[in-house]
């Protein structure tokens, strides 16, 4: 399995820019799990707080959106200037009473569709 749960629990934390084990770092990260590409922490404790104070003030708000990182004129030979998320777009679900999200992703497994 790619992501095991503690994986997951572990890229989750470095992304939310919470300190993580040398040793945990050691075991779960691998360029097979993402890489550099799996690296969206730049700002994310504002950017999650950000979206939190438009929420809270606008909350039908379409503009609750966390951007991830990534070069504008990124190098096409180079995949870590181009991260696979891209935007998550955060609104109320006033039905089920829920926060809910969408995630805007480009996808692509280079062991599985070469350049």
């Amino acid at each position: 399995e790619l992501f095991p749960v503690e994986a997951l629990k572990v890229y989750s934390a470095w992304n939310l820019e919470d300190p993580i084990k040398d040793e945990d770092r050691a075991k779960y990260f691998s360029e097979h799990r993402g890489g550099s590409q799996g690296d969206y922490r730049q700002g994310m404790k504002k950017k999650i707080a950000n979206v939190v104070d438009c929420l809270l003030k606008f909350p039908k708000s379409k503009r609750a959106v966390i951007t991830i990182p990534n070069n504008p004129y990124h190098s096409h030979e180079c995949d870590d200037d181009s991260k696979c998320m891209r935007e998550i777009h955060f609104y109320f679900n006033e039905e089920q009473d829920t926060l809910d999200a969408t995630v805007w992703m480009r996808a692509q497994a280079a062991e599985i569709f070469p350049k």
